[in-house]
């Protein structure tokens, strides 16, 4: 019945080329059938909205919405925002589900009324390693600490509760303008959901087949501006930064982690090529960053990479035209 769904499964299409048939079997095919397949294609030209319509001509619970070519954050948000089911499920799609996952994850979630379950991801046939058993892994604020410092900020191999991603969209819409976001849009929109989850559980079985070829990475274009892009995601980056910093409890996990992700030395490039696209706004990042250089727990390593992001914006402003 579309009145009883439990897991709704929401998948992003955007140009997945000869691997959407793939994906779309592997969740067609789940033993667990009381489920409702939302395809949101944004603007693909490889032919993936005829695929898309085919599917739903034969099978009622295939649903296909359309949009422009926005980007992937903002069709999964409009997916969720139509979804009945007790659950959501978010995935990409040229990855897949491997069989019988759904079933055993939803029965999982339901045993242990988890906001969050979550199972093993394959990356090219390896296991993404998370040292946990089966069953509830944590609740509250240990939900914070496992996800700030953990393996855990994918959003593919999750079922999440409908009610906490429809509170974390509308925290992420109002707060940080996430309608127009695109940077490391799973890690942090994941930042809304943690923020509301109480409890979360994890299931020892690999679910998930993650495709990261190198076509997937470039993939995704969005037809914009991208120096008004950029600008949009680091704005939004920052204010995320600002929200927690003043928001989070005495712990300093919540403050620190956003830094601690985002000023990493693997990402700290990509931040410092996008740097060079600010053109407006100089002194609400300057501002941003001197929350963190001027407290006391934030460690002088990432202080260091936060001065020299700071210098570099001071630069700009004092000789932008």
């Amino acid at each position: 019945k579309m009145d009883d769904i439990k897991v709704s499964v929401i998948i992003p299409v955007y140009n997945p080329g000869d691997l959407l048939v793939k994906c779309l079997d592997s969740v067609s095919n789940q033993t667990l059938k009381d489920i409702e397949i939302i395809c949101v294609d944004d603007g693909s030209s490889d032919g993936s909205l005829d695929i898309l319509n085919q599917y739903a001509k034969n099978d009622s619970r295939f649903k296909v919405l359309t949009q422009l070519n926005k980007g992937a954050g903002i069709a999964r948000n409009n997916g969720i925002e139509q979804s009945k089911g007790e659950y959501i499920l978010s995935i990409d799609s040229d990855d897949f589900l491997l069989n019988n996952i759904l079933l055993k994850a939803y029965e999982t979630a339901i045993n242990y009324d988890l906001d969050i379950l979550q199972y093993y991801m394959l990356l090219n046939l390896d296991v993404w390693e998370v040292k946990y058993k089966s069953g509830i892994m944590c609740n509250n604020e240990d939900i914070r600490n496992i996800y700030y410092y953990g393996k855990t900020r994918n959003l593919p191999d999750k079922l999440i509760k409908r009610k906490i991603y429809i509170k974390s969209i509308n925290f992420m819409k109002k707060d940080f303008f996430y309608e127009d976001y695109h940077m490391h849009t799973d890690d942090t929109f994941f930042f809304g959901i943690i923020h509301f989850a109480n409890s979360y559980g994890f299931l020892e079985q690999i679910g998930y087949y993650y495709n990261n070829s190198p076509k997937r990475n470039k993939k995704y274009k969005i037809k914009e501006d991208k120096k008004e892009k950029i600008n949009r995601d680091l704005k939004s980056l920052f204010n995320i930064m600002k929200y927690f910093f003043i928001q989070s409890d005495n712990t300093a996990i919540e403050k620190n982690y956003i830094p601690y992700r985002f000023f990493d030395k693997k990402v700290k490039s990509k931040l410092k090529n996008k740097l060079k696209y600010i053109n407006k706004d100089f002194n609400f990042y300057i501002d941003v960053l001197n929350l963190y250089l001027n407290c006391s727990f934030f460690i002088n390593e990432k202080k260091n990479i936060i001065r020299k992001f700071k210098r570099k914006i001071e630069i700009k402003k004092k000789y932008y035209k």
